[in-house]
């Protein structure tokens, strides 16, 4: 019990180094948004997600693809019926949603039996739906398939100076963007987003956190997002944990002090993160273990005390560019924060407080130890530069285990510092050599 006590603090303070926290689709060579803030906040909410090759958005999309980004719109995703489409050209993960468009007169098929679920879908066509979801009738005279995207740039879709490159190309990129605007965009009489409209239905349909983060209404992510983006745009800078670990109980007594280094050039795609844990216990202060990681676009190496060496053959090369954008991958906007935080300002600090729950590896990067917890967290962000000042994250709980309960306790506080100043020592634990072996 002893040692695996001992082991699990050590992992607790490798959660910057976990997979599953870090884990999103890799970047591709079509992920260059024209509509960057537009596409965060889609993917932040679920609307818009990659593929098993990345985000694509210079991809042309699928009918059938674009059934789902316009079932997501409506606020569908979560309820959809049994199949029952006269098409026999549409794959059964399609289906559903097709299905929901088809019943509710937003899209018809190319023909009495055929969907084109393969086709790739025009902007006209695309625009054509969105207008359809958003109450208004081709059936009815509102518009023409002919005068869709023309009838878009008046209900607030679209921008006239976009017309004629959306005729000429459309692609996964754009199908994002006249997502985003049809969320934000009246229906037919209304006068408010439609996301709002849509988010009150909550039996079947998105949160109003979620409406509120993409018709941006939601102050937790807009302070998260300008933050994430102020931080990227450093030169360099490092970002230190300090933190204590104690566990209590029948047959254990265990004080740890956890210090993790996150050095980040951010211009140079480069990151050394160094973790340190002390055990304190008994009022004797002795060095536990240590482990770091180097990480570059195209390597991820790890160092750790027990071996002495490093070591990059067996991790992902998919990882690598995790660390570089630590930060935002921590403490970035997220569906989450935005549920679960309120805001509040004092004296031109911005003051995010709640909890967050995460399912993390919390082990080194070829572990499988999953554990669950939910940090009460403060998070401080100065508003004339959106840095953070200071992040408190708590943990305190009772856990049952051999022998009886036992009292976790454990507080984590991250820093900026450094600014346009961080090196990275690559003569740490003898990285140079090791870097200068595989010719990097």
């Amino acid at each position: 019990m002893k040692r695996s006590l001992r082991f699990l603090a050590f992992m607790l303070c490798l959660v910057l180094l976990s997979p599953a926290a870090l884990a999103v689709d890799a970047p591709d060579a079509g992920s260059v948004s024209r509509h960057s803030d537009e596409l965060s906040r889609l993917l932040c909410c679920g609307f818009f997600t990659g593929t098993d090759r990345g985000l694509e958005l210079d991809r042309s999309l699928t009918r059938s693809e674009a059934a789902v980004l316009v079932v997501r719109v409506m606020g569908r995703a979560c309820d959809l019926p049994d199949a029952d489409i006269p098409f026999a050209d549409v794959a059964g993960w399609a289906a559903p949603y097709v299905t929901v468009l088809y019943q509710s007169g937003a899209v018809n098929g190319v023909s009495a039996t055929r969907f084109g679920a393969n086709d790739p879908v025009s902007a006209r066509q695309f625009y054509t739906m969105l207008l359809r979801v958003l109450g208004y009738s081709d059936a009815r005279g509102d518009f023409s398939y002919e005068t869709a995207l023309s009838f878009a740039v008046t209900a607030g879709l679209l921008d006239e100076s976009d017309l004629s490159r959306l005729e000429a190309s459309f692609v996964r990129d754009d199908a994002a963007y006249a997502c985003f605007r049809a969320l934000n965009a009246s229906p037919k009489g209304g006068s408010e987003p439609y996301a709002r409209v849509r988010a009150r239905d909550i039996t079947n349909s998105y949160s109003m956190t979620a409406a509120g983060i993409v018709t941006g209404q939601n102050r937790v992510y807009d302070v998260l997002a300008a933050s994430a983006d102020a931080v990227a745009a450093l030169e360099s800078y490092t970002l230190t944990q300090t933190g204590t670990y104690r566990l209590s109980g029948r047959f254990t007594d265990r004080d740890d002090r956890i210090l993790t280094t996150a050095r980040i050039r951010p211009a140079a795609h480069e990151a050394l993160i160094t973790i340190d844990i002390t055990d304190t216990s008994g009022g004797t202060t002795t060095l536990d273990r240590t482990a770091a990681a180097y990480s570059t676009d195209t390597l991820l190496a790890v160092y750790s005390s027990e071996t002495d060496s490093w070591d990059s053959a067996a991790l992902p090369e998919n990882l690598a560019y995790h660390y570089i954008g630590l930060y935002d991958r921590l403490f970035g906007p997220d569906l989450t924060y935005c549920e679960n935080f309120d805001y509040a300002e004092e004296d031109g600090t911005a003051v995010l407080t709640g909890f967050l729950s995460r399912f993390e590896l919390m082990a080194d990067v070829t572990s499988a130890y999953d554990a669950a917890y939910c940090f009460d967290m403060r998070i401080a962000i100065d508003l004339e530069t959106m840095l953070p000042e200071s992040i408190v994250c708590t943990y305190r709980d009772t856990w049952e285990a051999d022998g009886g309960p036992l009292e976790v306790d454990y507080v984590s506080e991250y820093r900026l510092s450094g600014i346009g100043s961080t090196e990275i020592e690559k003569e740490l634990y003898g990285l140079d050599a090791y870097l200068s072996s595989l010719g990097a």
